[in-house]
């Protein structure tokens, strides 16, 4: 019977509405991260070094395709998560500082481009 409840609820979770915008906040997310990807690319091609931990052994080698394999499965249990736990004010808020951190770390990759 637990485990009647249990699918029963996640089966719920699935067929709910995620706000617009909770949605529009994930949706960007995933954008910002993958923009955050190719700003990386471009500095490594022009010099720059990885700083990030788990994917700097494949930046610092040119292993493009196995860096944003690694980013791609980095960020996707992430966005799972918060898709699936969209109603808890804690998520909600990781979501924001996420996008704020977002936000900065692409700010810098602007100001590196232009400068």
């Amino acid at each position: 019977m637990p485990g009647r409840v249990l699918l029963l609820r996640f089966q719920t979770s699935l067929n709910s509405e995620i706000p617009f915008g909770t949605s529009a906040g994930i949706l960007l997310l995933w954008f910002m991260s993958f923009l955050d990807y190719y700003f990386t690319v471009y500095e490594i091609a022009n010099g720059a070094v990885e700083l990030n931990p788990f994917l700097a052994p494949f930046f610092n080698n040119h292993q493009y395709l196995e860096a944003l394999t690694v980013k791609l499965i980095l960020t996707f249990p992430g966005i799972c998560a918060l898709s699936f736990f969209y109603k808890r004010p804690v998520v909600r808020f990781a979501l924001f500082v996420v996008l704020v951190v977002y936000t900065i770390l692409l700010v810098y990759h602007i100001l590196n481009l232009i400068m």
